[in-house]
């Protein structure tokens, strides 16, 4: 029994590569603030609007902001109000201000240039998961507004866009108020490899208070054929140990 159990382990190993399929892609575990793309299947970058091209941070465009707790990208190019740029953030420290927390992933709007008085210049920043490989994966996500407020409670300053790169119809859209949570997930989304999920966050006019905290995790889903090896090997031990019990 113990011979036949090591022989079906291998077997799996060497056709599905069962356990290897329960991968979680965490954007918020993965982001390395230094290097784009470090964080495995993660890309970040920003878009002139929902739909449009990913233009990548660059590791020049990397910092380190100590007043505010922040490190990550954003397109920048010196001082004054290009902190209110388009950026991808993660905040590290024991007291960070506007709301936000050590670890918190922080997805940031912003116009180019800053100076401008046009809403045509405010920008989404945009976290990119690229598929590694075909297959079946579920997305949760979750975001919620911080920072200061400086529009009046009710007037949704920030708008989430999630999509998919073969699909012109978004996975979700809507727009949110200062400390707004809100959520999406959906599950069995069939993926080809290269393919893309974009996580989108634009200002709605305001520059201030549009700091976004924001969680998305996407989850491998094993193949049938794999959960059935599995669950076999599982069932084979079990029998096992009760033999060995009962001798």
């Amino acid at each position: 029994m113990k011979r036949l159990l090591l022989a079906a382990m291998l077997l799996c190993l060497l056709t599905g590569n069962a356990f290897a399929n329960f991968i979680t892609y965490d954007a918020k575990a993965d982001f390395n603030g230094s290097v784009n793309g470090a964080g495995g299947n993660w890309r970040y970058g920003w878009s002139d609007n929902e739909t449009s091209a990913l233009n990548d941070y660059t590791n020049a465009n990397s910092f380190n902001d100590t007043v505010n707790k922040l490190q990550g990208f954003r397109n920048y190019s010196g001082g004054g109000a290009d902190t209110l740029t388009p950026g991808v953030f993660k905040a590290y420290g024991s007291s960070t201000p506007h709301g936000y927390q050590n670890g918190d992933l922080i997805v940031h709007p912003g116009r180019i240039p800053t100076n401008s008085p046009n809403a045509a210049d405010e920008k989404f920043s945009v976290v990119r998961f690229v598929a590694p490989t075909a297959g079946i994966y579920n997305l949760a996500s979750n975001w919620i507004r911080k920072g200061t407020s400086s529009n009046a409670v009710g007037t949704p300053d920030i708008r989430v866009y999630i999509s998919r790169s073969s699909s012109p119809t978004s996975l979700f859209s809507g727009n949110f108020d200062f400390n707004q949570l809100g959520t999406f997930s959906v599950n069995g989304l069939s993926l080809t490899a290269g393919e893309t999920i974009d996580f989108r966050v634009g200002g709605l006019g305001e520059r201030n208070g549009d700091v976004t905290i924001s969680n998305v995790t996407i989850t491998a889903v094993p193949e049938p054929g794999s959960l059935a090896c599995v669950s076999g090997l599982v069932a084979g031990l079990s029998v096992l140990s009760r033999r060995r019990r009962q001798a």
